[in-house]
């Protein structure tokens, strides 16, 4: 891709913009945003703005710094301030001037001269800075790259002595850096900075604000260097434990280099090739259909509970709401059947600001694209985390979803990261990678992606697998969380061939003390191999996990059922059964496995049966007939029947959760 980096001068900006070029950009223009007094003369007084978004000391050194890379710079004033301090930026009111703004003004320029795909920033641990960024990508349909973002600090700063960054300190402002540190290399001060960091917890790189940099060369520099001439020290606070003082840069000019730059090793990632493989099929003669018949009810769609403060809605379709026809585009579909869900949050006094998890089946995958466009208009700031397969639903229509959240949205905790980086995948989608409840956190679908390029760098179901439990730890780290704190685990494969018992295997040492469902889907986003989704139990909990064998009669046909009991204590419980079907009286095995009452004190209970499709031909049938049959029982519970293509060794899989 085409990009514009977003330089500020310091040592962050130019190695993110160095990360970029290695992992195959182009790097095609740079940007300056300055202080309109620093672009006229600042030759004897402060330059440092005060700026939550940019570093304005030394910015005066970036037109050489262009002019070394030999590349066009864009310059455009600072005008607005730091207006809207919120974590989450949404664009200024009318009226508003906020710096940002400036930024989107010469970014959107830079699209509109350059023809850029994406911005690189250098952002290593700022929210606050990368979501404007990010904010300002998404208005102008780009690609954030951040390849810093979450890298290990001490590591990085290695990383950029051996690239030859030659970064000299050009301001300080942290406890034990003092003024004699200003225009010394990162290389020189080193040590020093890591005996600060045991000492005082210091970051290395400044990235708590601690120091501020500029870069006099380094491989990206063609035939020339910065030299600085003359310098000034000034300053601001003679504090004796952590002074603050900046450099003001008198005189500086290009000197030409003894070897040149420009010459960068791109990384050797090898990207795999897509893998086909043909779908199982059950030998007909050893199917036995699901028995159903007509019952005239009206299941339920939604269910909450004030008192673990969470609510559920079933999978929902056009269905669900009486409409016999489907619309003919697909974009048509996705946006009646969110208004329908919309209203029906907001009958029950909700929203979609209370959602915190969508499952989204869709009939084919080339499809998404077209729903995202839509369901983007509903989910525009902190949007929830979404798992979305492509799987057989009822062939009257494309899309079936289903919405969790809670009935008090004030304490949600988003991670929500669209930037390309190496620490874990961007969002593909309009989601977030996690969001974070006072009882459970709902993780977005994973799947095999190497983050640094967003593809799969192999075809194997095992490696993908692999880099999911990669991906997963970064983002379960990010949100305070453990494989050990992980309460449920939903396995979909693309299809269920010979690597099926290696995959369980892997899947069942990751998570061995929690319920885990395994299913085959038609297609996976971006034609995966395997895709995980987890959700976990926050704060210290204590947990009963145990696994069942036994064979079972029932009504008279022996059956081996696989049960999988997952206990919290006074917060929720589990409870998996995995079978073949031996009776097509489905009804009857049901209330044999599940004594009633089957519902907890809150009253939040939700049944899911995973069948193959072959089973049963009306899932509305057979969704009802279950209903039916826990009302009569006096147990209220969420209903979902989902068909899918098979389900990795047994027919049907019920899957029953109790919020206490």
């Amino acid at each position: 891709m085409k990009f514009l980096a977003l330089l500020s001068g310091g040592k962050d900006s130019i190695y993110a913009a160095l990360e970029s070029l290695k992992y195959g950009h182009e790097l095609v223009c740079i940007d300056l945003e300055e202080e309109e007094k620093i672009a006229e003369e600042c030759k004897e007084q402060s330059t440092d703005l005060d700026s939550y978004m940019f570093q304005t000391v030394g910015v005066e050194i970036v037109p050489l710094i262009a002019e070394c890379m030999q590349k066009p710079l864009i310059r455009k004033p600072i005008t607005g301030g730091s207006v809207n301090q919120e974590l989450f930026y949404d664009k200024a009111k009318e009226g508003d001037e906020d710096e940002v703004e400036d930024l989107y003004e010469l970014i959107k320029e830079a699209k509109e001269t350059y023809q850029i795909d994406a911005v690189a920033s250098g952002a290593i641990l700022s929210d606050y800075q990368r979501l404007r960024v990010e904010n300002i990508c998404d208005r102008l349909g780009l690609v954030s790259l951040s390849y810093l973002w979450q890298r290990d600090q001490a590591e990085l700063l290695d990383d950029m002595i051996d690239n030859e960054l030659d970064a000299r300190f050009v301001k300080i402002a942290c406890i034990g850096l003092k003024p004699s540190f200003l225009m010394k290399s990162i290389q020189e001060m080193r040590d020093e900075l890591h005996q600060l960091k045991d000492m005082y917890q210091i970051n290395v790189c400044g990235e708590g604000g601690e120091y501020e940099s500029i870069v006099l060369d380094c491989p990206l520099f063609i035939d020339h260097k910065i030299v600085v001439n003359e310098f000034k020290i000034l300053n601001i606070s003679e504090d004796e434990y952590a002074p603050v003082a900046h450099v003001i840069i008198k005189q500086f000019a290009l000197a030409e280099k003894e070897e040149k730059g420009g010459n960068i090793e791109l990384y050797d990632i090898e990207k795999g090739q897509e893998c086909h493989c043909a779908w199982p099929q059950m030998p007909k003669e050893e199917i036995i259909s699901i028995a159903t018949e007509e019952v005239d009810c009206d299941p339920i769609k939604i269910l909450s509970s004030e008192i673990n403060n969470s609510f559920s809605t079933s999978l929902l379709s056009l269905d669900s709401f009486d409409v016999e026809i489907c619309p003919e585009q697909i974009e048509d579909e996705i946006n009646l059947l969110m208004e329908k869900s919309e209203e029906l949050l907001n009958e029950n006094g909700l929203g979609f600001k209370n959602v915190t998890k969508v499952v989204m089946y869709i009939k084919k995958m080339y499809h998404f694209p077209h729903i995202n466009k839509v369901y983007k208009k509903y989910f525009q700031f902190k949007p929830p985390t979404r798992v979305c397969v492509a799987k057989y639903i009822d062939p009257a229509f494309n899309i079936v979803i289903g919405f969790q959240g809670v009935c008090d949205p004030s304490n949600i905790k988003t991670l929500h990261v669209q930037s390309v980086s190496r620490w874990a995948p961007a969002n593909i989608g309009p989601y977030s990678q996690a969001c974070e409840t006072e009882l459970l956190t709902h993780y977005a679908g994973q799947i095999g992606l190497k983050p640094a390029i967003m593809a799969f760098t192999d075809s194997s179901s095992i490696k993908q697998l692999q880099q999911c439990f990669v991906n997963y730890e970064k983002v379960l780290t990010r949100m305070q969380n453990t494989f050990e704190d992980v309460i449920q685990c939903i396995v979909y494969l693309k299809y269920d061939g010979a690597h099926k018992d290696k995959i369980k295997e892997k899947v069942n040492e990751k998570f061995p003390n929690c319920p885990i469902v395994y299913m085959c889907a038609k297609e996976l986003p971006r034609n995966a191999e395997v895709e995980l989704s987890l959700v976990t139990m926050n704060k210290d909990h204590e947990r009963n996990f145990s696994v069942e064998d036994q064979t079972t009669e029932i009504q008279g046909i022996s059956t081996n059922i696989h049960h999988q009991h997952l206990e919290v204590k006074d917060k929720c419980e589990i409870d998996v059964y995995s079978f073949d079907l031996p009776s097509p009286d489905f009804c009857s095995i049901l209330s044999s496995l599940i004594p009633s009452p089957c519902t907890s004190a809150s009253g939040l209970t939700t049944l899911t049966v995973y069948y193959q499709k072959d089973l049963c031909d009306s899932p509305r049938d057979f969704k009802c007939m279950v209903h039916a049959l826990l009302e009569e029982r006096g147990d209220r519970a969420l209903v979902n029947c989902v068909p899918v293509e098979c389900l990795c060794g047994n027919d049907v899989v019920v899957f029953k959760r109790n919020l206490l």
